[in-house]
């Protein structure tokens, strides 16, 4: 099956279910993406609240990755799931990082977001993610879900390789 879904998949920019955005920091502003003239902290900056539980609750499922288009000079990035999902994207980007380091910042960013805007939403159990996926209130396995030291293996391996496979490392101990 993945080599019927992947020609669809890898044309993919931007999977997503919902329509609830995550704001990566409290300086997001409104759309401005059709105004070529903002810069990169001007663009909004959110993904759905289904792709920030899909990588919050599934770290050992993950493939992240940087690149740069055939004859292009910014890097992009992916997030996508693991081999056992046919590698759907769940969040990408277009080139827009000048150099390796500034697209490993943007996916920390985007990690370190989801880990506690996600982690924050199942503590509260007013807050509707957590009455249904923890409604008894349960303590949550730190080692389960993306933890910080989780993030600082796949920001190393970014580093490394351009390519993090999560689903290749093992749960780091809580």
């Amino acid at each position: 099956m993945c080599k019927f879904v992947w020609p669809l998949v890898k044309k993919t920019y931007f999977w997503q279910f919902l329509s609830i955005l995550i704001p990566f920091s409290p300086d997001s502003k409104p759309s401005t993406r059709n105004n070529q003239n903002t810069t990169r902290k001007e663009k909004p900056m959110g993904i759905s609240m289904f792709t920030a539980l899909g990588i919050f609750a599934n770290p050992f499922d993950l493939q992240i990755t940087i690149g740069q288009p055939a004859g292009g000079v910014k890097f992009a990035f992916g997030i996508f799931r693991g081999p056992i999902h046919c590698f759907i994207p769940m969040l990408t980007s277009t080139p827009f990082a000048e150099t390796l380091e500034d697209a490993i910042q943007e996916v920390d960013e985007i990690l370190r977001a989801v880990h506690e805007y996600v982690a924050k939403s199942l503590a509260d159990p007013a807050n509707p993610v957590a009455q249904l996926l923890n409604p008894e209130g349960a303590e949550i396995n730190p080692a389960a879900v993306l933890n910080p030291e989780l993030i600082a293996r796949i920001l190393g391996e970014l580093r490394l390789h351009q390519v993090a496979n999560t689903y290749a490392m093992r749960a780091l101990p809580a």
